[in-house]
């Protein structure tokens, strides 16, 4: 199983913002906008195995451990259900 955890341009801009590392200042939000619509192209097509697509937006796992525990949820019930 595949876990695509997704998220808008805004919350890519926040994590990189957070994560204050230079070389990923310059990344603009023009390719930002053009990774997430391959990214979602990408795994529309992807057939090798299922697919779990999680939005992440109002998650983050990185500051919350109960928010990767929400993530490890969805993946145990799906992975049941699969």
């Amino acid at each position: 199983m595949i876990l695509y955890l997704r998220a808008s341009t805004a919350t890519l801009r926040r994590r990189i913002n957070q994560c204050r590392r230079p070389y990923e200042q310059s990344i603009s939000d023009a390719y930002l906008d053009q990774l997430n619509r391959l990214y979602d192209a990408w795994i529309g097509r992807f057939s090798l195995c299922p697919v779990l697509t999680i939005e992440t937006d109002d998650l983050d796992y990185v500051q919350h451990d109960d928010h990767l525990t929400i993530i490890r949820s969805y993946a145990r019930t799906s992975a049941w259900q699969g």
